[in-house]
């Protein structure tokens, strides 16, 4: 039996799964990660992984799944969830930890709650596994100082957590608790070939999820929106750097490039050049993008680019739109069914262009100004 707190690391590498198909009980400790596998569904936020869910949906899962017959009151349910998974952590053979930052000077792994389960889980089961990212490392307790005031004041707004813990080793000889072996798993999956490349500043990302929540697109289609454990910005960088871009390459263009990201990065990661970058890649060099996008925005570029043909073609678009227009100046319900346009048409009313654009007036009253003064 395994009790696990709270890591996202483990969700990158399916531990769970593989432990499962292993014959091995993994019970999740941290509440949100415990009201997920309850559900059987994935996080949906690196800091808040089940706020997908509200109250009376837990309390819906928890009393099918697990017989809860109380009311939908979060102190309630958690006291219940509390009594739940206490037995286990007493029972437990192997407790399983992430690290927010491993310390290099003294070996110290780290790890930031606000529940406590995280203690419970390194202290009480006889061994300790902790799983840590090859990125994660500082290199003295100086640095560790620097990186979690900058973790907590930019995933909850908060000076400190309620639980900072530091594990340095198995318990030693008259010490009241902790394990009697510590393991220490350092996972790469991918990580040592971001290492000197283009997207080498992803590697100073310290999980804190203030991307995500500043990001427009996110807020509207939330993390499962992404198909990855790393949703937001920093999601769409980081999983075609692990995936591949023939898994996750339309994660990129998830995004308005409005710059909210870079601008709300603790640790000044350029997030939307990063996702610009991920763009021209894939555009550009390895031409994955569809021929069809691929002739449509060449030619869209070369009428972009030349103000003749761009005056051409507006004039001729506000001709053909105001022929099939209703009478709202609108666009008729059967263009829901061209291609591209239905993009716009099935989700709202999409206006016709006018013969006259921004430019032609403003063009006139120059035009005007200077007769005006003559």
């Amino acid at each position: 039996m395994i009790v696990k707190s709270k890591t996202i690391l483990t969700e990158e590498i399916g531990l769970n799964e593989v432990l499962e198909e292993a014959g091995i009980e993994v019970n999740e400790t941290d509440l949100a990660e415990f009201i997920l596998q309850t559900a059987v569904s994935p996080p949906s936020h690196i800091v808040v992984p089940g706020l997908h869910f509200e109250r009376n949906k837990i309390r819906e899962i928890f009393a099918e799944k697990l017989g809860y017959t109380g009311t939908e009151n979060p102190t309630e349910m958690t006291h219940f969830v509390r009594g739940y998974v206490r037995e286990r952590f007493l029972k437990a053979d192997v407790g399983v930890n992430g690290c927010n930052f491993a310390v290099a000077e003294s070996g110290t792994c780290t790890i930031v709650s606000n529940e406590g389960n995280g203690r419970m889980a390194s202290s009480i089961p006889k061994t300790q596994l902790i799983f840590l990212g090859t990125e994660r490392i500082v290199p003295n307790f100086k640095a560790l100082d620097v990186m979690m005031e900058m973790l907590n004041r930019s995933a909850v707004g908060a000076k400190i957590s309620n639980y900072f813990s530091m594990m340095t080793g198995p318990g030693r000889a008259g010490e009241a608790d902790g394990p009697e072996e510590t393991h220490i798993i350092i996972i790469d999956n991918g990580r040592s070939g971001i290492l000197g490349g283009t997207f080498q500043e992803m590697l100073r990302c310290i999980r804190c999820g203030a991307c995500m929540n500043i990001c427009p697109v996110y807020r509207h289609i939330s993390g499962h929106g992404y198909g990855s454990v790393y949703p937001g910005p920093m999601g769409a960088v980081l999983t075609p750097l692990f995936k591949g871009y023939d898994v996750a390459g339309d994660l990129p263009y998830a995004s308005t490039l409005c710059g909210a990201c870079t601008e709300n990065c603790p640790v000044a990661i350029p997030l939307h050049e990063l996702l610009m970058e991920h763009r021209h890649i894939m555009a550009d060099i390895e031409k994955t993008r569809p021929k069809a996008e691929e002739a449509i925005f060449t030619a869209a570029a070369k009428m972009f680019g030349n103000s003749t043909l761009f005056d051409l073609g507006t004039k001729a678009g506000a001709i053909g739109m105001n022929l099939i227009s209703n009478k709202e100046g609108n666009m008729p319900t059967w263009t829901q069914a061209i291609p591209v346009m239905n993009g716009w048409t099935k989700s709202k009313e999409m206006g016709t262009l006018k013969f006259k654009k921004f430019r032609d007036l403003y063009a006139e009253h120059e035009k005007n100004k200077k007769k005006e003064k003559k």
